[in-house]
């Protein structure tokens, strides 16, 4: 069964962390399945798509910070029973009668994917190019031209307990300025190198939680190296084997970033729902 994970999967622009397992969702079922029962790729162009739209709640914890919406959606079509290809399209909301600045849409992902490229019983590997298109009102300002990525990750199931996933990513930037803004006191940055481990713990068939831990480095054209690190736990509840509710809380270093990983403010809670058809 493929899943959809958005990549970076996580979007440096807005921070989403996109997936949902196939093992917590009642792998029977389907979900963001494109196979037949016997694991073959069916024929005809609508039959090898499958897709997810998302909402989002997220309340900052910070008194003077508003809270927002996000409308996200992700496509995928199978082009083989390995090899995807996935676009990502999202849109912020921030709840303000006094701020609508960070209204507007965020940048399109468009990533290929190849699964377990090397498999061994549990343990898998799989690997992932991408890149990002600047239409969120962050990368128009600070003149982005185009982010690349490409990454690998790691996933072993142990057992019944747990499955644990190490993700790693290289990013590349290409801005028009090296400086992020008039002043020239903000430089942009060149490249990031971004790992994440994650733990999903299932609780009950209806029910699991997900540890998540990010570490981000980067360096900007002033040669500047800067690192974040981030933690984020979410619970999980299936309603639905196409329908997941979920509540999480994130929270992060202090980091002053055009272009951060996490572009939330350092403590979040957020409450959400996916629907995969």
């Amino acid at each position: 069964m493929k899943l959809i994970r958005i990549l970076s999967a996580t979007i440096i622009s807005y921070g989403l962390v996109f997936y949902i397992s196939p093992e917590k969702a009642h792998a029977d079922a389907g979900m963001l399945s494109t196979t037949t029962t016997k694991g073959k790729v069916n024929h005809g162009f609508l039959s090898n798509i499958a897709g997810l739209v998302r909402v989002e709640y997220q309340r900052p914890e910070a008194p003077e910070s508003d809270p927002g919406l996000l409308l996200a959606s992700a496509l995928q079509y199978k082009l083989s029973d390995s090899l995807s290809l996935n676009t990502v399209l999202a849109y912020s909301h921030t709840m303000s009668r006094y701020d609508d600045q960070r209204d507007g849409f965020e940048d399109i992902d468009v990533y290929s994917e190849y699964d377990n490229l090397f498999k061994i019983d549990s343990f898998g590997t799989d690997i992932f190019l991408g890149t990002r298109l600047p239409t969120s009102q962050t990368s128009i300002k600070t003149s982005l031209n185009l982010a690349s990525y490409l990454g690998f990750e790691l996933k072993n199931k142990f057992g019944k307990w747990f499955i644990l996933r190490s993700k790693n990513t290289a990013y590349l930037y290409n801005y028009r300025y090296q400086e992020a803004n008039v002043a020239g006191t903000v430089y942009n940055e060149r490249y990031g190198l971004r790992t994440q481990w994650i733990a999903e713990v299932p609780i009950a068939k209806e029910f699991s939680v997900d540890i998540e831990g990010n570490y981000y480095q980067s360096e900007n054209y002033a040669n500047t190296i800067k690192s974040v690190r981030g933690f984020i736990f979410t619970a999980n509840y299936f309603a639905d084997p196409k329908i997941r509710l979920y509540a999480d809380y994130s929270t992060r270093d202090r980091k002053i970033s055009n272009n951060d990983l996490f572009d939330k403010d350092n403590t979040t809670y957020t409450l959400g729902a996916d629907y995969v058809f």
